[in-house]
């Protein structure tokens, strides 16, 4: 009910764990089966799984209408009064970095494709094929979560962008 007086509406999405939270996937499905038990007997609560589809049409059924904001706020909230705001915009080196090497990336994966059609098949492409893997290997790190949005702590942010450029 907490929960709810946060939300427009009557269906309220309640959100279950975080990173690392579903390593045992029998623990979590207990609790959220008790959680679902203990709510039965308030007529007011009808708690059930769903997919975000089925969420999605019965807030759309619900003809709400919804605020826009336009500028680079975005709170986030993990906790009782733990917001993050601003990750859209933080940390832009490491996001251009990201672009460029991503671009790299995919003009390597296109050189290394016209150089295998024309050399003879006797030809060896373990040099372009390695840097590939690399790069391809750092790109999907940088794509991470918290890479990405620069939520990451500073020592893991510096440890991103030394492993990104020493790929290129």
């Amino acid at each position: 009910l907490e929960l709810a007086r946060h939300q427009d509406g009557a269906n309220v999405f309640v959100y279950m764990g975080s990173d690392f939270c579903y390593m045992s996937a029998p623990h979590w499905y207990l609790n959220m089966e008790s959680m679902m038990r203990q709510a039965e007997g308030d007529p007011r609560i009808e708690l059930r799984y769903s997919t975000p589809s089925e969420y999605i049409a019965a807030r759309h059924a619900e003809a709400l209408t919804w605020t826009v904001t336009k500028s680079d706020f975005f709170p986030y909230a993990d906790a009782a009064h733990a917001y993050w705001t601003g990750y859209f915009s933080s940390r832009p080196t490491f996001k251009y970095l990201e672009r460029i090497s991503s671009s790299y990336l995919q003009a390597l994966r296109y050189l290394t494709t016209t150089v295998a059609a024309l050399l003879p098949a006797s030809s060896s492409l373990d040099a372009p094929i390695a840097a590939d893997d690399a790069l391809t290997a750092m790109v999907g790190l940088a794509n991470h979560h918290d890479a990405i949005t620069g939520t990451e702590k500073q020592h893991v942010a510096d440890d991103y962008t030394k492993l990104l450029s020493s790929a290129l």
